[in-house]
């Protein structure tokens, strides 16, 4: 059975600095309630600029008010979407992987391997962060220097790792799927993220049942197999579309019978439709 996915009412629109490589900033503003659970790959920093949100994160519901930051670990699932009956704002930060290693490095100054931070907490009350957030979103948006816009990413990083980030075996740290059978079951949806898959191909990766796979990448990942790979389907249309590629081309390459299954899908994930988040890029 097809997925239904309700209309997005709002208004998005996304930043990209080619030097600032590893960085997405979003500004959205949603009337009606526009995401399904679902994942990113880097870290998700932001603040709410307006309203309130209900947010599904660790398994539970919790709100975010104006003012609030949240801070989101990469493919940590969740869902924000504004309280009934209401609209909110907000302005969020996608950090890749690599460039939050990168920065992270930077501030600490050392020369061991990098650890990945961990956030205790979901949500903040730091106006220094929202500062330093909106300083940095201010100045990708009116073209400063480079040196300019370095700095507030460091500066950014700098305090959300001080205030906020705990150590690998800290409170802030996240369970990871590390089982034998969730990792080369991730391995194969990585390899094969654009053909149909079945819970047989699965089962045959791991040498388990169809059911032991099912239930272990649930439970490590909160996510189906199928809701896993949509998202890495989305990322990838995301690098597609950023680099220029035509929504068409982005649509068969994704594995979608058309184009306006793609949109759809799309729009569900990303809050945007295609069109609108290659614009912005």
């Amino acid at each position: 059975m097809s997925t239904r996915y309700p209309p997005v009412r709002g208004d998005v629109s996304f930043l990209r600095d080619p030097d600032l490589p590893g960085l997405e900033i979003r500004t959205s503003r949603y009337d009606a309630a526009a995401f399904p659970k679902h994942t990113h790959p880097g870290y998700s920093v932001g603040f709410v600029e307006a309203g309130g949100s209900r947010v599904f994160l660790r398994g539970r519901m919790g709100r975010l008010q104006r003012g609030a930051a949240v801070l989101i670990h990469p493919e940590e699932v969740h869902a924000c979407n504004p309280e009934p009956g209401s609209s909110w704002a907000y302005r969020m930060f996608y950090i890749d992987r690599d460039f939050m290693a990168a920065l992270a490095a930077s501030v600490s100054e050392s020369d061991g391997p990098v650890v990945e931070p961990v956030f205790a907490q979901v949500a903040v009350d730091d106006a220094r962060l929202v500062a330093d957030l909106r300083a940095l979103h201010e100045a990708v948006a009116r073209e400063a220097s480079v040196l300019v816009k370095e700095t507030l990413a460091l500066s950014c990083i700098a305090g959300l790792l001080s205030r906020h980030a705990g150590g690998p075996e800290g409170p802030g740290s996240k369970a990871r799927p590390e089982s034998r059978t969730v990792r080369l079951a991730q391995e194969w949806l990585h390899a094969h993220w654009a053909d149909t898959v079945r819970l047989a191909d699965l089962a045959n990766a791991t040498n388990r049942s169809e059911y032991a796979v099912l239930r272990a990448f649930q439970r490590a990942t909160g996510l189906t197999p199928h809701a896993y790979q949509v998202q890495l389907r989305m990322a990838k249309a995301r690098e597609m579309l950023a680099a220029g590629r035509s929504i068409a081309e982005v649509a068969a390459e994704t594995g979608h019978t058309d184009q306006s299954h793609f949109t759809n899908v799309f729009r569900a994930h990303a809050g945007a439709t295609p069109g609108q988040y290659q614009r912005g890029c």
